[in-house]
């Protein structure tokens, strides 16, 4: 009798959680249920993302917000993407985690604080220094009466590039979400997904902006 009982306790134990367990748990209990066996920090946020068109059909994303921790050179925290997946006859409540992968986020500070920044990704081969470091020339390039850049493309018709003094602007009122690198270059994506985009190419040996490109991405 012990035995059977241990054992339907074991098997309670590792039930998967499906995700109206998921979305009941305070956050903490949720990421130690959900992303178990992975390593992970402590979650203080969950949220359902918007369905989008090229979700498949039956799948639900989900994610999850460790704390943030503060560096000497800005902010960091990890965002896990967890994908619930229904099973045939099942509803969407019950669908339960198919996949899940941690994203690592960085910002600069707000003062001495990182209360109320805004995150962008770390995307490419980058790391989190690497990327602070390109927010930091965007930064200053955006706060300095210098010559901005060296090259400005707008694809859209929106102005960006008539002047540098609007250049600066439209850069101040837009915010990072992506820093990645291709080509060698660190570029910096700015604005919403999904709607058109602008990316400033750093140079951070010399600390300055070498392009800013504004285009609208191809539907998928």
């Amino acid at each position: 009798m012990t035995t059977m009982l241990a054992l339907l306790m074991l098997s309670t134990a590792q039930a998967p959680v499906t995700l109206a367990e998921a979305l009941a748990l305070p956050p903490k209990q949720a990421g130690e249920r959900v992303l178990a066996p992975e390593p992970h920090g402590q979650i203080i946020e969950t949220e359902v993302l918007p369905q989008r068109g090229m979700d498949p059909p039956g799948t639900v994303e989900v994610e999850m917000r460790e704390a943030t921790h503060t560096l000497r050179a800005g902010c960091q925290r990890h965002i896990w993407r967890v994908t619930f997946r229904q099973s045939q006859g099942d509803t969407r409540e019950e669908a339960q985690p198919s996949s899940k992968y941690a994203k690592q986020h960085v910002a600069l500070k707000n003062g001495s604080s990182c209360a109320g920044v805004s995150f962008a990704e770390v995307g490419g081969t980058l790391t989190t220094d690497q990327a602070l470091a390109a927010l930091v020339v965007l930064q200053m390039g955006i706060s300095s009466h210098r010559q901005l850049i060296a090259a400005c493309q707008d694809n859209t018709q929106s102005g960006m590039c008539r002047s540098d003094a609007h250049l600066r602007e439209e850069l101040r009122r837009l915010s990072p979400w992506v820093v990645t690198n291709q080509d060698g270059a660190t570029q910096i994506w700015l604005g919403i997904p999904g709607q058109s985009i602008t990316v400033v190419t750093t140079n951070v040996e010399t600390q300055r902006i070498t392009k800013v490109s504004r285009y609208v991405p191809a539907p998928f």
